[in-house]
């Protein structure tokens, strides 16, 4: 084989490996699992006060709202949608910033999903904090545990919020 037989063969083996060998988000079942989610969810926020959250599958089934009622604090809402192969959130916050994070990988045989912090809009010099990851567990259909992270300076604190689906 010549030498540039030999540098096509392998060029054709690496560009055959982009998608598989790189392929991570799977992003259509992260939004699927959570587009099941859909209604109304009552629980406890972290000082053990009534919560709530909804979700609405909304725009096509191209987006997800989600209200969250956090006991005493101030109604939030998130945006759950696709952006590629992975599942995009923006957290709408009652701090008046808008973080945005993304599930980088997502085993749907898994009880979780993982949203990592990419960036936040509407921070200024004195950044009084903001929501920077949210991991989501779903230990049946009907349990949803939220654990929200929050950066505040150089501390980071969590909130955990436990629901079970209205019926």
């Amino acid at each position: 084989m010549s030498a540039t037989g030999k540098v096509l063969a392998i060029a054709s083996i690496l560009l055959g490996c982009v998608s598989p060998c790189f392929a991570k988000g799977n992003g259509p079942a992260a939004f699927d699992k959570i587009k099941s989610l859909s209604g109304e969810w009552v629980g406890k926020d972290p000082d053990g006060l009534p919560a709530t959250i909804t979700y609405h599958v909304t725009s096509g089934d191209t987006a997800i709202l989600e209200t969250l009622k956090p006991g005493k604090h101030p109604e939030m809402l998130s945006v759950y949608h696709l952006d590629g192969d992975h599942i995009m959130l923006t957290h709408y916050c009652s701090r008046n910033n808008q973080p945005r994070m993304r599930v980088e990988d997502y085993d749907p045989a898994s009880d979780k999903m993982v949203f990592e912090f990419k960036d936040v809009t509407n921070v200024g010099p004195n950044d009084s904090g903001h929501i920077n990851g949210l991991v989501v567990k779903f230990p049946d259909k009907d349990h949803l545990v939220q654990e929200w992270s929050w950066k505040e300076g150089s501390d980071q604190s969590s909130s955990v919020f436990q629901f079970e689906r209205k019926k």
